[in-house]
């Protein structure tokens, strides 16, 4: 039962990443702390949110295995281990221009966007709660930070290649990143991997250890045919450069290069300003860089491309559909609509109109949301008229409007709770001047209870006005 729990919260965690997953291609042992996947193929969606003139021809993750030890994790250190991760990239094809997937797709990646902005806050609410009462953790924060500060991640066998023969027609290449290895691990002050059993130490140090990293960018390359995904795996796999067997044939841009890297964090709340929070020494073997005249406008034509969709993201609601040489009419067509679209949001944008529009939804929007932030706080949510309008005001605000908006929130939120306290405070205060002039006086027990009586978050005779 807990197995099929497990397999299932694994599944939704990484069903936007990787496809097919079923339960013969992960193994889940709760008792021994083991969580595998194996032999997985990754969604050509994987990459979306990266918003890259690129697309996933095929990705394969060869393992991943967590090892969490339940019953001593405050003696044993929790793993994570991927190995033989293998993508295969290609130039991103123009499609024809669908104005719902279209949406869809941008409104996944800024949800996506703003889940990520929203866990890094509460990270730092965390932290400085941490600090805070750092003395008084309670054994679960201890625990949690113990598993945290031992964390082990050892990664094998990764190559992303990608394969063009568009932006520089005449002469195809192939751009790739290699690694046989990184490792990183808490150490002792002597750099020998050890499990801390004390994390309140103010010294904490980390091993990485890097083996054979290398970019190389092979001119006139012979492309990898999508093929069978264990093939392809095998293919790619032999062209990564290790220690054990002959350097590839690659024309590389980054030969070969190994490296340790150590670090010392200081964990101390107070700031000394002669111990640094963090101290990095960094090794290498040797660093070889090379860069010939092919290479070269290789990768300047490819920056250029890069660039040149970057720019026409905005506009590909108006791109045509043909080639330059059959219509370039439509082409002209396209240019001119980009420009004057350009034109229109750029007057749209401090028109009256526009300015009153933004006023009336960070009103509506701080409003929602600040609703939202008091019904969590006692473990309810907003209706559904509210969830609507709230949903309704994040499709079509951009990122940075709803970044402000959620942060205004936040501090109209705090305010309207140090306002509501403040009113409580007054309106004690007044009853007990009434019950003085009136000759009764109210008892222990009744000083108790109005020392403990909690700030009425649903009285909105307290809230502040926002303008």
């Amino acid at each position: 039962m807990l197995e099929g729990l497990a397999a299932s919260i694994l599944s939704s965690f990484l069903g936007d990443w990787v496809e097919g997953l079923e339960r013969d291609n992960f193994v889940i042992a709760l008792t021994s702390g083991q969580v595998v996947v194996e032999h997985v193929q990754l969604k050509a969606s994987a990459l979306d949110a990266l918003q890259l003139p690129v697309t996933l021809k095929k990705g394969v993750m060869g393992r991943l295995q967590l090892e969490i030890p339940w019953q001593r994790l405050s003696t044993q250190p929790a793993v994570i281990r991927i190995s033989r991760v293998f993508l295969l990239l290609g130039p991103l094809q123009h499609k024809p221009y669908d104005e719902e997937a279209e949406a869809k797709k941008v409104a996944a990646v800024k949800q996506k966007k703003l889940a990520f902005l929203e866990l890094l806050k509460t990270q730092e609410r965390e932290k400085a709660l941490a600090d805070e009462k750092d003395s008084s953790a309670s054994f679960t924060e201890r625990l949690i930070a113990k598993v945290v500060a031992n964390l082990q991640l050892f990664i094998d066998q990764i190559h992303i290649r990608y394969e063009d023969d568009v932006s520089h027609p005449e002469h195809p290449f192939a751009l790739g990143f290699t690694l046989q290895s990184l490792y990183a691990q808490t150490t002792d002050f002597g750099w020998n991997p050890t499990f801390l059993t004390e994390v309140s130490q103010p010294i904490i140090n980390k091993l990485v250890s890097l083996s054979n990293l290398a970019i190389y960018c092979d001119p006139s390359a012979t492309f990898l045919n999508k093929k069978d995904p264990r093939q392809l795996a095998r293919d790619l796999e032999a062209l990564i450069p290790t220690t054990d067997n002959s350097v590839p044939s690659h024309h590389y841009l980054l030969a070969p290069v190994s490296a340790s890297l150590k670090l010392v964090i200081n964990k101390r709340a107070e700031v000394v300003t002669s111990i640094p929070k963090y101290t990095l020494h960094l090794l290498f073997e040797q660093i070889l860089l090379e860069l010939d005249e092919l290479q070269y406008q290789q990768m300047s034509m490819l920056l250029q491309r890069t660039a040149l969709y970057q720019r026409s993201l905005k506009y590909r609601q108006f791109r045509p559909s043909v080639p330059l040489s059959t219509r370039p009419k439509s082409w002209w067509r396209f240019a001119v609509n980009a420009v004057l679209q350009q034109r229109r949001e750029t007057q749209k944008k401090w028109s009256y109109e526009s300015i009153r529009r933004a006023l009336e939804d960070r009103s509506q929007y701080v409003k929602v949301y600040s609703q939202k932030l008091r019904l969590a706080t006692k473990q309810r949510t907003l209706d559904q008229e509210d969830m609507a309008t709230l949903q309704e005001l994040e499709d079509r605000l951009d990122l940075w409007q709803i970044s402000f908006f959620r942060a205004l929130a936040e501090k109209y939120y705090e305010q309207d709770k140090g306002h509501r306290r403040i009113r409580l405070q007054q309106r004690n205060e007044e009853e007990e001047r009434k019950q003085a002039a009136s000759g009764t006086r109210p008892g222990f027990w009744g000083n108790m209870w109005t020392y403990f009586t909690p700030v009425n978050e649903d009285d909105d005779s307290f809230a502040l006005q926002l303008t």
